[in-house]
Order: structure tokens, then C-alpha cells, then sequence
């Protein structure tokens, strides 16, 4: 809960809410079943919120073992570049963890070495099933890029209509000669 600033506040308020409503029965005001009804209102709130799943974002790296790079390299900051020359499908991907259904937005955030030309750069997509199914696409071209040699977001927002235990961030190469830099993918729950 230490990120969770949503969790916080709800934890807060119930405190606040139980510390008035038990200073109300001291003195007389409520009866002293406003007390429990006190505790279980912000605890069945709190329960319902962490078992919808809406917690901060999740990041994963190359670095960090969870995103698996098949070409490429380390940049010595924690990032990982790609020559986008060589075409080559899913040539980053992971973690494969499970999510639960509901609305998300994942981000890459990318760089690249030059915003010459509009010839398709990179797809970034995320997938379900070993791959097998595609919940969401987004083809990059150079001018996709607002400036060079800087990070750069891209969202790519999807839905899961079902629980799906293995989804996976990936980054494909399509051949044009460019430097790409990923310093990482974020995904985070939308309501």
C-alpha cells in the first residue's frame, strides 16, 4: 500500500469516519450500533477496491529480467537499444503475468535516433496466449516521434473481457534503419 495513494486516502477517511462516529456515541448522539456499522462500511470498501484489482501501475524492464530481449543490448542506464534495421518479430516480450478483466493502458517508453523518413519503424502490441492472440496494435513510424534522442510515451490502451493468465508486452522491429532505446513498459488499470 505504500504507492497505493488511493488505498491511503480510503484508509483515512474510514479512520476519520470511525473516530466521529465513535465520538458521537461517547457523548450520546448516535446509538452504539453506528460503531460497527462504522468499522464495516470502510472495510467492505477497502475489500471491494483491492479485490477489483485497481492498484498503481506495474513497470517492467529489460534489465529486471521480465521483459526478455531477444536482439539488442544493455545502454548502461537501465534501458535497451535496438538497431530497427534488422526486421524481427517480438524481438522484445514479457512478462507473461496474469491480469484481471478490465480496462488498461500499457506504455512504452521509447526513443529513437532519427525522425527521418515515415516508413513504419517499430510495432508495439500486447498479447494473450503465447502470442496467439492480439488484444491490441500500434504501428511507429519516425514521425511518431516528436523529437530525437528523447523518451518518449506511448500509450496503447485495451481491454480484457475475461481473466488472462499470460499477457505480454511486446516490441517488433520492421527493418528500417533507426536506433530505438526502451527504457520500459508501464501498465496501469483505467476506469
Amino acid at each position: 500500500m505504500r504507492d497505493d495513494y488511493a488505498a491511503q486516502f480510503l484508509v483515512g477517511v474510514s479512520t476519520a469516519l470511525v473516530a466521529a462516529v465513535f465520538n458521537l456515541t461517547l457523548t450520546g448522539q448516535l446509538n452504539g450500533l453506528w460503531i460497527v456499522v462504522a468499522f464495516l462500511v470502510p472495510f467492505t470498501v477497502l475489500q471491494l477496491y483491492q479485490t477489483a484489482g485497481l492498484r498503481p501501475g506495474r513497470e517492467w524492464r529489460v534489465r529486471d529480467n521480465e521483459l526478455i530481449a531477444v536482439m539488442g543490448q544493455a545502454t548502461g542506464d537501465g534501458a535497451w537499444e535496438l538497431d530497427a534495421a534488422e526486421a524481427r518479430p517480438w524481438a522484445v516480450f514479457g512478462p507473461r503475468r496474469p491480469l484481471a478483466h478490465g480496462k488498461y493502458r500499457a506504455t512504452f517508453y521509447l526513443k529513437i535516433n532519427s525522425l527521418v523518413g515515415d516508413a513504419p519503424v517499430i510495432d508495439i502490441d500486447v498479447a494473450a496466449r503465447h502470442g496467439q492472440k492480439i488484444i491490441a496494435l500500434r504501428t511507429l513510424t519516425a514521425q511518431d516521434f516528436g523529437k530525437a534522442d528523447l523518451f518518449q510515451r506511448f500509450p496503447l490502451d485495451f481491454h480484457l473481457l475475461q481473466d488472462e493468465n499470460e499477457i505480454e508486452f511486446r516490441l517488433s522491429t520492421k527493418g528500417t534503419p533507426r536506433r530505438i532505446v526502451l527504457a520500459g513498459v508501464k501498465v496501469a488499470r483505467r476506469l
